[in-house]
């Protein structure tokens, strides 16, 4: 039984002794009756045989190859433009990895040595590749959680996960850089952990904030504590929100009975006939922002 594309192929095949011409997609119970059948021409000597080549047969032939040579040249040319898209796909993946936002590293399991890693963790901490790959992940890590990267590293291996770790690198000139660290595994078929997958996310800058709007608080509060007036916030009912703690001084009441008092203990301390012109003045001063 021969299986071919086209009428040529059909004629070729039958020439050189095909018994049947069966083209696919084939219906099942089709495809069984027909090899059946020519199991059955075996059987009875009925099979046919190849034909000898005439000039209409060398023709035929002729015309087969030149068919197949071009379908074998659409073939490797359909290969070649796969291949070239490929290369062309796994080149955006590479500039996708090294130029990612974060910092990323795959570390072997449980030898803790650096087996890649991206540009951005180059740029970001000042190593050179050389100097980092083959290197045991710790030399990346600050002393001042040194500790606590090593205990995290044995997590891995025994669960092949870490997420959402606040770490400190060390870069190579010895600042620091604030990370989150989050960690997946690739493992063989047994299940053994190879090596990870590991990620870096910066984030010195908004630590850095965190730090200067901490600061400002401090020496905020520091002012409000030392100044001689009660300084003072709260809402357009008059609910207290912040007080400054000489309150205590200037009226005899402590912040904390303003806070649990509200609006009660200032409004009740007015002339009832006074009483709406500053309800009146509170409400203007919000209203209009001032």
């Amino acid at each position: 039984t021969a299986t071919y594309l086209d009428a040529e192929d059909e004629e070729l095949g039958l020439h050189l002794g095909a018994s049947q011409y069966l083209t696919k997609p084939m219906d099942h119970e089709a495809f069984l009756s027909a090899i059946k059948q020519s199991f059955d021409g075996l059987k009875t000597g009925e099979q046919t045989k190849a034909r000898k080549f005439s000039g209409e047969g060398h023709e035929l032939l002729a015309r087969y190859f030149k068919t197949l040579n071009k379908k074998l040249t659409k073939r490797n040319r359909e290969l070649t433009e796969n291949q070239q898209a490929l290369e062309r796909l796994s080149k955006q993946y590479v500039e996708l990895f090294e130029n990612a936002p974060d910092m990323y590293v795959s570390v072997s399991s449980p030898e803790a040595k650096i087996l890649l890693c991206n540009k951005t963790l180059l740029r970001k901490t000042g190593f050179s590749r050389d100097e980092v790959v083959g290197a045991s992940l710790f030399k990346l890590y600050h002393e001042d959680c040194l500790d606590e990267a090593k205990e995290l590293f044995k997590q891995f291996i025994e669960t092949g996960i870490v997420r959402d770790k606040e770490l400190i690198l060390k870069r190579k000139d010895g600042g620091k850089i604030y990370v989150s660290l989050n960690v997946s595994s690739v493992r063989d078929e047994s299940g053994k952990i190879l090596h990870s997958m590991s990620s870096w996310r910066d984030l010195t800058a908004r630590k850095q904030a965190e730090d200067l709007l901490q600061r400002s608080e401090e020496k905020y509060r520091l002012l409000i504590d030392n100044i001689p007036d009660v300084t003072w916030t709260s809402d357009s009912n008059g609910k207290t929100i912040f007080i400054s703690p000489n309150i205590k001084t200037v009226y005899g009441y402590a912040p904390e009975e303003l806070y649990k008092g509200g609006e009660k203990l200032w409004f009740g301390r007015v002339d009832p006939n006074d009483l709406h012109i500053l309800k009146n003045a509170y409400k203007n001063l919000f209203e209009q922002d001032m």
